[in-house]
């Protein structure tokens, strides 16, 4: 049987308190700003990168989130999850993450959260642990109010959580630009697989490019 995450946090945060760190979001807004810039030309504004093409857990970062940074998983690696809709049809040309792990490689995963099938995945090179690093896929249609499951896997590796500012517990679901997180979800596994567990208190830092059709 496994636990809920949050207690599970708990009980190794108490024997490697001494590794966890927490990086305010100044210095990561500037780094974003630059991949987004380098991505598609566009910057961050205060609420979505572009109402035609959207990073949205970037957008979201920059704009009122902090990192935790939980280096404590260095015994068995987990599987993270964030549940998503869009509100109009559209494609999803990339996929990313942000890694605490520089210079490693990540798999990124999208599934449908009712079957739970596979759709498309992505091999995400980290270069650095403030950019949020994406990869090109075979452009996936999503249809509107369907359901969808973006997750990675930490390797074994210690890895980033997201919260809010002054509220460590994100009030699911909410929307950003034209994608609706529903929950976070979790499962200990090696390799990618779909993450079933319920988490609720954190954002997965994995992240899509999507485009309105």
């Amino acid at each position: 049987m496994q636990a809920k995450l949050p207690y599970l946090l708990l009980a190794v945060t108490l024997l490697f308190a001494v590794s966890c760190t927490k990086t305010k979001v100044t210095t990561v807004t500037n780094t974003i700003t630059d991949t987004v810039n380098h991505i598609n030309r566009d910057t961050i504004n205060n609420t979505v990168i572009d109402t035609a093409l959207q990073m949205p857990v970037a957008s979201l970062l920059a704009k009122n989130i902090e990192i935790d940074s939980l280096a404590i998983f260095s015994a068995f690696a987990v599987e993270f999850g964030s549940a998503f809709y869009a509100s109009d049809s559209g494609v999803i040309t990339k996929l990313g993450c942000l890694c605490l792990m520089k210079d490693t490689v990540y798999t990124v995963s999208l599934w449908d959260y009712n079957s739970q099938a596979l759709l498309a995945s992505a091999q995400v090179s980290s270069t650095d642990s403030l950019h949020f690093a994406y990869t090109a896929i075979t452009p996936f249609s999503v249809s509107p109010n369907k359901l969808y499951m973006i997750s990675y896997n930490t390797k074994d590796l210690p890895f980033y959580l997201l919260e809010l500012k002054g509220d460590p517990d994100l009030a699911f679901p909410f929307s950003n630009g034209n994608i609706t997180f529903t929950d976070s979800y979790f499962v200990s596994a090696t390799t990618s697989t779909f993450p079933t567990n319920n988490e609720e208190d954190y954002l997965t830092p994995v992240d899509f490019v999507f485009q309105i059709k």
